[in-house]
């Protein structure tokens, strides 16, 4: 095989390796919780009080308590936040969400004991789906069911949804479509509307209304659910803070005093939030703004005749569950660990009447509960340990005791304050339940997590490996092509023993069930990479001492103060993903990184400049390049406006930038429109300097790009309307100009990479030897064309952010080029490709993650992307899930697929000369580039691998699902973006070189 197919697999295997060993490790960090199948019936084998199983006239053993009411209304106001609800008379002030919800206070305050209003605590993660499984089943989240919120699996877990539909009850359900994903075919009647795009306020809200009203008149329905979405929305598109949520809100107010004012005796009214939102209207962490969401209860008759408290009560939203059940006559869902409400139960006007039936209840909640863990234990063999066993006997003897209590005392003679200890022993219980299981939701596999470390550690050896072979050997044509073709057979031979390792193992399993599919995968990749790696230090081709492969001596050579202060810094970015407070201020530590690595470039192209002029006085002073380096640094400090906020920096504001055209001041859209506007007259200008005017596709390049501006411009400037303006526009008008901007750059691109067009740019140098200021053409074409579209999806406000990324790749590939050619004129550095300049361009590649205004947290997703050129109601999960992608890791992209500019003979081709004494330069281009590309895959693995460890390691602390987990899945996800672009972008310099050399062969031949 040819030498640079040989190099393209080579780096196609190890992104393999490192995938490999991510998806690994993820399958045994971010295990579900085990679902249990297991469905709860009204057993006999819980043992009633006699005298209350008289008073419910329990004759069949397994029938169930009688319900108190036999219809409910459940009303789901997303993102209801127990702040919009809660009335405060002192309130001086304007606020657009405080004090809209009137008509609760109106009954807290008219039917106090008709009414209940709660702290409805949600648990993490805040997402929509989550939440209503949570609000069904009563069972605890796991971290990684936050990515199916966007593709809802149906519940398989018991619920009481299922129960009612067991019971022939009849549901309606109207409102948000995630309900229909998780519960197909259940409803009797649904109703469910596109829930995705949260730039649409009115939809879902308009459909529940157009269903609702008839269907509370026609009142043949047991049970109905009404998922409003319109604040949710309005959150997500304009904050808490604006006019749209005080109209959302009074919307609201006035649908729930129409539902009111036909509530009959027989028939319990639930209005709830799934969840909070944050500061800028997000959700999916566990802020106190996030969990913190709102539950009223009322009824046509009195709930109790306990009086309120003076400060509202705290429940959890799995405390809904059994609350549900129980009022409706239902057996607890087997896998709930909620607390029942007990204080809504009452029947009778008996006190201690009341009393002996609330803690029946409760023990019908802990015998659930215990039945539970015991099932769970029977499945996990680990699950909590002896905890488990301690949990058990806690039960029994709350039972023990409680019969003992009864046996001493006459039926209905204890007394207010005895009953009440009982029932505190068993919500005592029931919460300490809650908490160890909380405590332990997600069993970690152990097996799998090494494994996948393992394979990565294996990666990242197979990598240091590969690129010391590949410069250690005897610097002759001949060579290379050997040491290309032992790469090719170490990679054949790990294909290999992968195929005999996966048809053993699959016998194995045929035989014995033992074996769990992702211990056999594991096994399968780790053999293969194993084999792989062992064949390195076997196949001796170049004669080099094997001592040699294990240290990467390499990277040692020429170690001075540059190379200790920017090793320095990736170490310490490295080591600070093992600290949540650093974690928290990366987007302040990478920008001081950069900043030094900036210091260090400037300082030594002085100091080399001073030692070439010293050499030869020919050598022109630096000045110019100097004050570039001074504006590098400059604009990496006034990139800090673009910043998102992180919900831990308290410090931080948000910046209005982040808001969408409508809230963006004029005088900073005109910096925008400029921005835009300015990438065609750069594209021009290199289309006119290098006199590609006259060909066809420079004419297509002068006359499109800035079409492509204009439509990106127009579209934020139809954003800009007002909101009673877009509303009036049709669907095709919202997509129009996007779908266009995708065209044309689609257009260009396809036309920058054609045969004809790249002929063209090869001939710009004359003469018949390669020269690489083509490609340096060809990769700057291409990142200005796709910073068009990429633009356009961080929106109006983040634009120019992109701006400032390409010019950070600018003044870096000058500064830096500059100092190696002076280091290797005065013949002070080595020929090699630089791996410190690759460092610190992963180091800027991650300060401009930051830049582009993103974080590491869930709610810094900028969901709105998904909907640039697409309407609100599609169900292209993959283009919307794209344009999120895209916008979420435009940076990295970039970065990747421009990563072969630090081929120094494109800056300076005086050092073609020098570069070994190998005169064919297509063969030192193809090399040049895979060595950077395969130390950027090193790089960039060391820092999923770090964050891999750290999060193993900090597995149990506090922050784990806060901090180091979403570190762990957006470190892995950048890896991804990133090495994708930086194969394509050495498969761009492929194509170059080969149609270089095709085109030349052809001129020679004529």
């Amino acid at each position: 095989m040819h030498v640079k197919w040989n190099l393209a697999l080579t780096m196609l295997w190890l992104l393999i390796l490192y995938l490999a060993g991510i998806h690994i490790f993820t399958t045994g960090f971010l295990l579900r919780r085990m679902e249990m199948i297991n469905k709860s019936h009204c057993n006999h084998d819980f043992q009633f009080n006699t005298d209350m199983k008289n008073r419910y006239h329990i004759k069949d053993p397994m029938a169930c308590i009688p319900a108190q009411y036999h219809r409910a209304i459940f009303v789901v106001i997303d993102a209801l936040r127990f702040d919009f609800v809660n009335y405060d008379d002192t309130l001086n002030h304007q606020s657009f969400y405080r004090n809209k919800l009137k008509i609760l206070h109106e009954m807290m305050t008219t039917r106090a004991n008709q009414s209940r209003l709660y702290r409805f605590m949600a648990d993490p993660p805040t997402t929509t789906m989550q939440r209503i499984k949570g609000l069904t089943t009563g069972s605890l989240p796991t971290f990684v069911d936050a990515g199916s919120n966007f593709e809802s699996s149906q519940i398989t877990e018991d619920n009481f949804i299922h129960q009612s539909r067991k019971i022939n009850k009849t549901m309606v359900f109207m409102g948000d479509d995630t309900w229909e994903g998780l519960y197909p075919n259940v409803f009797n009647r649904s109703h469910p509307y596109p829930s995705f795009n949260v730039k649409d306020l009115h939809t879902v809200d308009n459909g529940v209304l157009h269903h609702l009203m008839p269907e509370l008149h026609d009142g043949d329905w047991d049970i109905l659910i009404a998922h409003f979405l319109g604040v949710d929305h309005c959150g997500h598109t304009y904050g808490p803070n604006h006019q749209e949520m005080t109209n959302k809100l009074i919307q609201m107010d006035q649908i729930l005093r129409r539902i009111i004012d036909i509530i009959d005796n027989d028939t319990i009214l639930f209005v709830m939030g799934d969840h909070g939102m944050t500061r800028t209207g997000d959700h999916g962490g566990d802020s106190d703004d996030e969990i913190t969401a709102a539950l009223f209860v009322y009824s046509g008759r009195p709930l109790t005749n306990l009086k309120p408290d003076k400060e509202w009560k705290t429940v959890s939203q799995a405390d809904f569950v059994p609350t549900v059940s129980l009022l409706l006559g239902l057996p607890i869902p087997f896998a709930n660990l909620g607390l029942v409400i007990d204080e809504l139960f009452e029947i009778s006007n008996n006190s201690i009447m009341n009393m002996y039936h609330r803690i029946e209840l409760l023990r019908m909640n802990a015998w659930q509960v215990n039945t539970y863990l015991k099932t769970y234990s029977s499945h996990a063999d680990d699950f909590l340990g002896p905890v488990a066993l301690q949990l058990q006997q806690k039960y029994a003897s709350l039972e023990a005791d409680y019969w003992n209590t009864l046996n001493h005392h006459q039926a209905k003679s204890l007394n207010h304050q005895q009953l009440m200890n009982i029932s505190q022993a068993y919500r005592n219980y029931l919460k300490n339940v809650r908490e160890i299981c909380a405590g332990v939701w997600a069993k970690f596999d152990m097996i799998t997590i090494c494994f996948g470390l393992l394979i990565l550690i294996m990666a990242m050896i197979s990598t240091l490996m590969i690129l010391r072979r590949h410069q250690k050997c005897p610097q002759s044509v001949d060579a290379k092509v050997e040491i290309d073709d032992t790469i090719n057979w170490n990679i054949k031979l790990a294909y290999r023993v992968g195929v005999v390792a996966v048809i053993t193992l699959l016998v194995i399993v045929y035989f014995s069930s033992l074996l769990h599919i992702p211990y056999i995968l594991s096994i399968i990749i780790f053999i293969s990479i194993l084999a792989s790696v062992v064949s390195c230090f076997y196949t001796d081709q170049c004669n080099i001492n094997n001592r040699e492969y294990i240290i990467p001596v390499n990277l040692l050579y020429h170690v001075n103060y540059e190379t200790i202060v920017i090793v320095s810094c990736y170490v310490f970015h490295l080591l600070s993903y093992f600290s949540n407070s650093f974690v928290i201020t990366e987007d302040s530590i990478t920008r001081y990184f950069v900043q030094t690595c900036a210091m260090v470039y400037t300082f030594k192209l002085i100091r080399n400049n001073i030692i070439a002029h010293e050499r030869d006085k020919h050598v022109t002073r630096l000045s110019g390049k100097c004050l570039l380096a001074l504006a590098w640094m400059c604009c990496n400090r006034l990139a800090t406006i673009y910043y998102s906020c992180r919900e831990e920096q308290y410090w931080c504001t948000a910046s209005s930038l982040l808001n969408s055209p409508a809230g963006i001041a004029w005088s900073y859209k005109y910096f925008s429109f400029t921005s835009v506007l300015l990438v065609p007259m750069i594209i021009i200008a290199m289309i006119h300097r290098y006199k590609f005017n006259v060909a066809i596709f420079g004419k297509l390049f002068i006359w499109a790009t800035p079409i492509c501006a204009l439509c990106i411009v127009s579209y934020w400037l139809m954003l800009s309307l007002p909101e009673s303006t877009l509303k009036s526009l049709l669907p095709w008008q919202h997509v129009i100009l996007p779908r266009m901007v995708y065209a044309i750059a689609a257009i260009l691109l396809i036309a920058l990479f054609s045969k004809s067009t790249m002929k063209k740019i090869t001939k710009i140098n004359v003469g018949q030897s390669l020269q690489l200021s083509g490609l340096e053409i060809i990769i700057k074409l291409l990142l200005l064309v796709l910073s068009l579209p990429f633009m356009m999806l961080l929106g109006c406000g983040l634009a120019p952010s992109l701006l400032f990324s390409l010019f950070s790749i600018t003044s870096f590939l000058v500064i830096s080029h500059c100092c190696r050619a002076l280091s290797i004129k005065s013949n002070t550095a080595s020929l090699m490709s630089c791996w410190t300049q690759v460092i610190t361009w992963e180091i800027l590649c991650s300060q401009s993650y930051f830049v582009t205004g993103h974080q590491n947290t869930v709610i810094t997703i900028r969901w709105s992307a998904a909907f640039t050129g697409l309407h609100g109601d599609s169900n292209s999960y993959v283009m919307l899930g794209m344009l999120v992608l895209l916008n979420t890791f435009a940076a990295q992209i970039i970065f990747g697929l421009s990563i072969t500019l630090l081929m120094p003979m494109i800056q300076y081709p005086e050092l073609w000369g020098k570069y070994y004494k190998i005169k064919d330069r297509k063969l030192i281009s193809y090399n040049t580039a895979f060595e950077i590309v395969s130390y950027f895959f090193l790089f960039c693995g060391l820092k999923v691998f770090a964050a891999a460890v750290a999060a193993t390691l900090l597995r149990r602390h506090l922050m784990a699902w806060k901090i180091f987990a979403p570190r762990l899945l957006f470190e892995a996800a950048s890896f991804l973006v990133t090495s994708i672009s930086a194969l394509i972008g050495y498969l761009i310099t492929y194509r170059f070189v080969n149609i270089f050399n095709v085109s030349n062969k052809s001129s020679i031949a004529s």
